[in-house]
C-alpha cells in the first residue's frame, strides 16, 4: 500500500513542478521591454558612459522582481562593453516600470571596433 501512495505522491510533485515551471516560463517569455531614452552619464580622458532607461511592461498579474543583470554590447558583432546591475528592481503587475542601465565605452573600443564601421 506504502508503494502505491509514493508512486502516486512523486508523480503528482513533479506534475505541479512541471507546470509551475512552465508558467514561470510564459511570464519570462512575455515580458517586453523598449528603450525609452538615453544620455550621456560618464565623460572622461578614458570613455564614455551613456546611461539607458529602458521600460519594461509586466503582463502578469504578480509582481516580479529582477536582479542581477548581466548584458554583452556587440556592435557589428564585436563585443564593446558588458553591462551589470546588482540592483534589484521590482516590476509591478500590468504596468510598465523603468530600469536604469549604465554602458561603459572605452575610447580604445571605439575607435577599434566601432570607427572602422
Amino acid at each position: 500500500m506504502k508503494k502505491k501512495w509514493i508512486s502516486v505522491a512523486l508523480f503528482v510533485g513533479i506534475g505541479t513542478c512541471l507546470a509551475f515551471g512552465a508558467s514561470i516560463i510564459s511570464v519570462a517569455n512575455s515580458v517586453n521591454y523598449e528603450v525609452l531614452s538615453y544620455q550621456i552619464q560618464y565623460l572622461d580622458e578614458k570613455g564614455v558612459t551613456f546611461r539607458v532607461m529602458f521600460g519594461l511592461t509586466n503582463p502578469s498579474g504578480y509582481n516580479l522582481e529582477v536582479w542581477q543583470q548581466r548584458y554583452d554590447v556587440y556592435i557589428a558583432g564585436y563585443k564593446v562593453s558588458e553591462i551589470t546591475s546588482k540592483n534589484r528592481y521590482k516590476l509591478i503587475p500590468d504596468n510598465m516600470s523603468i530600469i536604469p542601465l549604465d554602458i561603459r565605452l572605452s575610447w580604445q573600443d571605439i575607435q577599434d571596433k566601432v570607427a572602422p564601421l
